[in-house]
């Protein structure tokens, strides 16, 4: 919402708030009647006509300049500027900010005040791009961040609060133990002062590497065209061609919500880190993005034509079609790896046979066998405390790493029972899973989320008619399946009072007991898993096709 306006009406004042859509909408209105010959048909003399066409065109530029900005404010904060996040912080709502701290005069329908203001904003974002570039270049954990995550990240290192802080982990994501961060005395006033401070104890634990100069002439990008389903295959085959650790931190999966502040970072962590890293589905980027990458990149070159860096790019779209590919073909820069030269179908199952560690799949031939049961029931008897996340529809990303980041931080012997539906999009979950069974951590929008590596992670797929789950690839490289054909019986809760009740009652009416007298089950005994199962199976199942019984 936009300040509030003051008009005078009958000697007092009253104030009516407009948000940035309707004062959108006015200014469209008044272009319209500024184009057109309405105004002149009023019969109005010439001075009122100039006068109000003058009043139109002092709205048109006060709204553009609210619209530059939000536009400002907006960049401010995607680039990390504390002022904006602290902010967002601490007050209800942003009308509250402006409409209590921040008010802008007007003098015969010209806004100077807020013109200077825009312009004070304008200059600051200058400078602190400036500052976060140059920072980037020695700094390179400061390149994984944007947003608030960096103060974030700051919050949690001068509280020390739980694991379920999300600074925690966001540290954990780029592979950085919080107990090696030492906490500072005091947190720096200005922002530049804390985004140096900030960088300081993140390069403690930034890894240094050191790429051999085998050849100038060496192709600097790796770029594999595949599928949606050979995503993964390309990402660990690029891994193995260039020898790198595969880590969750070196991969960035882009979105269409990907913005140009992590694409940034993404190209200075590969020019200046000397490691490498991938980009996934660069296509997803917006075409100004794609734009920016071959500019920067191109400069960085340019600036600095002797500096060795490794970078990996997957698509699934023609690179042909692609501007940033096309760009980098253009540099000379880039090498299109076969599909000869990838992992083959064994290397590729082996790599992920030593990578998926503590998961089990359960599927069955219909719904309601006992899936979640049987998991509940093997946490239970290893002692593990049982988590259970149901995933599908339209699921968003960011909503179940805060669950999981909520639930699953520290707890030593846990046990998450991931309940998978029908999800619309697939190659989402995919990604997720990705993520989460190889490296027990991920991160696609503003939130991070890093599991204990020793956690068991149990996959329930859903077996409705409708089920698209068998279009997720990973899954049939988990080497531990249960697959439930039939009810187990045989393990029943027996402990499940409503199933204990239900069943003496059964009891009662085989033998009769129940027409002699009242029946009270609190005092018969508990009955056993073949008692309890017998007593149903006799009196529900008679004359039942046991193929469809739930």
């Amino acid at each position: 919402e936009l300040p509030s306006q003051q008009t005078a009406a009958i000697n007092e004042k009253k104030q009516q708030k407009i948000k940035w859509t309707d004062l959108s909408e006015l200014r469209d209105r008044a272009r319209l009647l500024e184009y057109s010959s309405n105004v002149n048909k009023r019969n109005l003399a010439e001075a009122d006509s100039e006068r109000e066409k003058e009043r139109l065109s002092n709205f048109i530029q006060f709204a553009s300049i609210v619209e530059s900005t939000i536009e400002i404010l907006t960049s401010l904060y995607i680039a990390g500027h504390p002022s904006v996040s602290d902010f967002l912080a601490n007050q209800i709502s942003t009308s509250e900010f402006l409409v209590g701290q921040t008010k802008f005069s007007s003098n015969d329908g010209l806004y100077g005040e807020l013109r200077k203001y825009n312009q004070e904003l304008t200059n600051l974002f200058s400078d602190w791009e400036n500052k976060l570039c140059t920072m980037y270049e020695t700094h390179i954990n400061l390149t994984y961040f944007s947003g608030n995550q960096l103060w974030q990240i700051e919050d949690y290192i001068y509280r020390w609060s739980s694991f379920s802080h999300p600074g925690y982990h966001l540290l954990k994501f780029i592979g950085t133990d919080p107990k090696s961060i030492k906490k500072p005395n005091m947190k720096q006033p200005s922002p530049e002062d804390r985004l140096e401070n900030l960088g300081h104890l993140l390069s403690r634990g930034q890894e240094i590497f050191a790429l051999k100069q085998e050849s100038l002439k060496m192709k600097k990008c790796s770029l594999v065209e595949t599928t949606n389903e050979g995503i993964l295959r390309g990402i660990l085959s690029l891994f193995s061609l260039t020898k790198t650790e595969p880590s969750v931190y070196r991969i960035l999966y882009c979105t269409q919500r990907t913005n140009w502040v992590q694409v940034r970072g993404f190209i200075y962590r590969c020019f200046h880190s000397k490691s490498f890293h991938q980009l996934i589905r660069p296509e997803l980027l917006s075409q100004s993005v794609q734009d920016k990458f071959i500019s920067l990149l191109r400069k960085l070159v340019e600036q600095n034509p002797f500096n060795f860096f490794r970078m990996g790019i997957i698509t699934t779209n023609p690179p042909a079609e692609q501007h940033m590919i096309n760009g980098l073909q253009s540099m000379q820069i880039l090498n299109i790896h076969r599909d000869s030269e990838l992992l083959n179908k064994d290397d590729f199952a082996k790599t992920l046979e030593q990578m998926i560690r503590g998961c089990h799949l359960f599927t069955s031939r219909i719904a309601g066998l006992g899936k979640s049961s049987a998991i509940r029931h093997i946490a239970k008897e290893s002692n593990m405390t049982y988590v259970k996340f149901p995933i599908s529809g339209d699921f968003d990303v960011d909503i179940l790493a805060e669950r999981l980041s909520s639930k699953c931080s520290q707890i030593q012997r846990l046990a998450i029972h991931l309940d998978i539906g029908s999800i619309h999009n697939i190659q989402q979950l995919n990604e997720v899973l990705y993520c989460l069974l190889l490296f027990r951590s991920f991160r696609f929008g503003q939130v991070a989320v890093s599991i204990p590596t020793e956690t068991s992670i149990y996959i329930e797929l859903d077996a409705s008619p409708q089920s698209n789950l068998n279009e997720i690839s990973l899954l049939q490289h988990i080497p531990s399946l249960a697959h439930v054909e039939y009810i187990e019986w045989n393990n029943i809760n027996v402990k499940n009072s409503e199933i204990q009740t239900v069943a003496k009652y059964l009891q009662a009416i085989a033998t009769e007991v129940i027409i002699k007298q009242d029946v009270d089950v609190s005092s018969i005994k508990e009955l056993d898993a073949i008692a309890l199962s017998r007593l149903i199976q006799n009196y529900f199942l008679q004359n039942k096709n046991s193929d469809f019984i739930t």
